[in-house]
């Protein structure tokens, strides 16, 4: 745990360090390029994440890799039912047509929490998902069994958050650009004052502080329940997790 604060302490730190020796001007200008990167990918991304599901194929792909995951649950799972009830079966001589209907049947609403329980997610984005299991989002997705909703909701949020990390890096590649001949043009004026580097400090630990709140999301979705279980070991974790409004413009998509 110590080796999260101690990282968390060096983004800062250096964050500030690099704010302080740039001045206001120029972490001023890299704060509101960050800032300027998610606002804009906040609105862009619907429509490329939307051309991206209705004019290709990538959403069918990965529901189809989710789904046929499904399949091998679903098989695990009727092999344990009948191993508790003493009959053992060779469930890999089910035909695609036996594992489909099997995936077709309904579970009623308690399995179904248990089914999305059970999945490897932060609990983030488990509450999604039961959240969202109604009538409204089946018809909304255009499927109607519960297996289907879970590899095609997936599906769904696994294209758009691509895609608001591809849009966010090319954003700021353009961002970068410009700030280089920015840079140029700074370098060439006199000496920022203390005040002017001191308010670079500030603004440099607001930069670290959304770069934290980044790394925070990309690491609930790499190492889904076991990411909540390290943050509820620490308050400190915790009050930055429940703080982030990074997330909380991505859950606004």
């Amino acid at each position: 745990m110590y080796y999260i604060y101690f990282g968390i302490g060096a983004i800062l730190l250096i964050s500030a360090i690099v704010g302080l020796k740039r001045g206001l001007l120029k972490t001023l200008f890299g704060l509101i390029a960050l800032v300027a990167s998610l606002a804009a990918t906040f609105f862009i991304t619907p429509y490329v994440s939307n051309y991206l599901i209705e004019e290709t194929h990538i959403e069918d792909a990965v529901e189809e890799k989710i789904y046929s995951k499904l399949e091998g649950v679903m098989k695990a799972k009727v092999k344990e039912s009948l191993e508790n009830a003493g009959v053992t079966t060779d469930l890999s001589k089910l035909t695609d047509e036996e594992t489909q209907a099997l995936l077709e049947s309904e579970p009623d609403k308690a399995t179904q929490v248990q089914v999305i329980d059970g999945l490897d997610l932060p609990d983030i984005a488990k509450t999604d998902f039961i959240e969202n299991n109604n009538d409204n989002m089946y018809a909304a997705l255009g499927i109607d069994s519960f297996y289907r909703y879970i590899s095609r909701y997936a599906a769904r949020r696994i294209v758009k958050m691509g895609t608001y990390v591809a849009v966010f890096i090319f954003l700021r590649l353009i961002f970068l650009l410009i700030g280089i001949i920015i840079t140029h043009t700074v370098e060439e004026l006199p000496a920022l004052s203390a005040a002017n580097r001191f308010c670079g400090m500030v603004f440099g630990l607001a930069s670290g502080m959304i770069l934290i709140w980044l790394f925070m999301i990309v690491a609930s979705f790499i190492f889904g329940a076991a990411y909540d279980g390290m943050i509820a070991q620490s308050e400190v974790l915790a009050l930055i997790d429940k703080n982030n409004l990074v997330l909380y413009l991505i859950q606004k998509l």
